[in-house]
């Protein structure tokens, strides 16, 4: 059984920001940013409960009087939190450091409905943890500023040690400020201040929840970025970016905010949104190919491992492909995307040659192990070094997935140029709309892979686009014990001809 979640964080609703946050924090739209991305989760998929990390609110400053600060916030607060109503869902809320700026602690809480501003629950097959941490306030000096000492004090540590004792369940942990040793480095708000951004205990709670061995993952806020790092019991700790982040600083809101899907021991998060860029590893748009590669090295044996049995049904397809094909066409197929080759063997069985093409070295590796007597290449899938007019037969594999949507055109325009007049492909792709980011542990370690979605209709038009005659599409229900764990309109398969000459 899954446990599917929405979580946001960092929405800054309420009152303007000031100073630096003047120009990064888009609080005038927070709150219908908030509500679009929690209206947009529900219509992705179906949830179980949201998460928010903290900082729902941006704390009221000199434009208010001092006198009528707390009650301000208070109200903001509330008014923010009624936005969740309409989910009719569990809400889980971290309080964060905006909010306690004025208000205090216990009067947020009671606006939580909660006894204490830290919590368990159970959800599905699985305990969340929502831990808090607290400030404390350091007097301002050149190296440091007000809110620093971040840390969670000795009897929520002793609840938490005692929380995951008692729980046989798999456990969510979530806390507004990083529990990781995240690396600040070009971080806008915190580079030059760790001390606000980072708890000073945090190698004690990673203690505490990796020798539990039930913590599968740590979600936090604040930071304002995409981040995905371990600690070394093997957590993995996610960051979110905030809502309201005028990341570009061109007025667009970050709008960022995930899917985690638990199942058993397993996490995978897609995070959504404007701002898919992970700090720590996807740089650029330019760069996707470059991390998916390394990826797809560091986790090469294990994925090779989990999709061997996941051949047959596109050994049908590829049957299905052999009965389109027109008399005389050649015996070459180049499949793209062809990782650690588990295909191959299939198609030359049927008496074709093949050319696997795929940016990682390891995958290909294996694949050479498997089918030596084939021919692999090591390129993306837009420049591959391919004879044109060579193959009957272009495939890809749950592979276009991988291309962001305004390189698409130029991957299918190689996939064009080198079939044979009368050729056809065959293409196999996540259906959907948008970009993600798709952050999981089901290979045995934390990892991201960037995903964009394609709907039919995106496809096939692409495809003419570049000349193809489109034969068929088809989006069906399918069962994925991973990032979804559940029937969705999940998958389509488009087969198209490249006419004759």
């Amino acid at each position: 059984m899954t446990t599917t979640l929405q979580v946001i964080t960092d929405t800054h609703a309420g009152c303007a920001a000031e100073g630096h946050g003047s120009q990064r924090k888009l609080t005038g739209v927070a709150a219908d940013v908030l509500k679009g991305v929690l209206k947009e989760g529900r219509e992705r998929t179906t949830l179980d409960g949201v998460v928010d990390l903290g900082d729902l609110i941006e704390h009221a400053g000199s434009t208010v009087s001092p006198s009528d600060r707390a009650a301000t916030d208070i109200a903001n607060f509330r008014k923010t939190l009624d936005i969740f109503s309409e989910c009719r869902l569990p809400t889980f809320h971290c309080i964060g450091n905006h909010p306690v700026m004025s208000a205090t602690e216990q009067a947020l809480t009671d606006a939580l409905g909660l006894d204490k501003p830290y919590y368990a629950r159970d959800i599905g097959d699985h305990r969340i943890i929502m831990v808090h941490s607290r400030i404390s306030h350091v007097a301002d000096s050149p190296g440091n500023k007000s809110g620093s000492g971040i840390y969670i004090d000795d009897a929520q540590l002793a609840w938490l040690r005692d929380e995951l004792a008692r729980t046989d369940r798999n456990v969510l942990v979530c806390s507004h400020h990083p529990i990781s040793d995240q690396d600040l480095t070009g971080n806008v708000w915190f580079e030059q201040y760790p001390q606000c951004a980072l708890m000073t205990n945090r190698a004690q709670v990673q203690e505490i929840l990796g020798a539990s061995g039930k913590v599968i993952a740590v979600l936090n806020g604040h930071t304002h970025w995409n981040y995905l790092t371990k600690d070394s019991y093997g957590v993995p700790h996610i960051t979110l970016q905030s809502l309201s982040e005028n990341f570009r600083n061109d007025g667009t809101p970050a709008a960022t905010y995930g899917i985690a899907v638990l199942k058993d021991a397993t996490f995978n998060l897609e995070v959504f949104g404007n701002d898919l860029m992970l700090r720590n590893a996807i740089q650029n748009p330019q760069q996707i190919v470059t991390d998916l590669a390394a990826t797809y090295d560091g986790i090469a044996d294990v994925y090779d491992a989990k999709t061997s049995q996941f051949g047959e049904p596109e050994h049908r397809m590829f049957d299905g492909l052999i009965e389109r094909l027109k008399p005389g066409h050649g015996n070459r197929v180049v499949d793209f995307g062809c990782g650690p080759g588990r295909d191959v063997p299939y198609y030359a069985s049927k008496g074709f040659t093949v050319t696997g093409v795929d940016a990682s070295g390891e995958l290909l590796r294996i694949a050479g192990k498997r089918s030596p007597e084939q021919r692999f290449i090591r390129s993306d899938f837009a420049t591959a070094p391919l004879e044109p007019n060579s193959a009957a037969i272009a495939i890809h594999n749950s592979s276009l997935q991988h291309v962001p949507r305004a390189g698409l055109r130029d991957a299918l325009k190689k996939v064009f140029d080198t079939l044979e007049p009368n050729g056809v492909f065959y293409c196999h792709y996540r259906s959907g709309q948008g970009e993600s980011l798709s952050i999981s542990t089901e290979y045995g370690r934390p990892i991201a892979r960037f995903i964009a979605l394609y709907t039919e209709h995106e496809m096939e038009q692409a495809m003419r686009d570049v000349g193809f005659e489109v034969l068929e599409s088809t989006t069906f229900d399918h069962k994925y014990s991973g990032l979804k764990g559940q029937v969705v309109q999940y998958k389509t398969r488009t087969w198209a001809r490249k006419p004759s000459m």
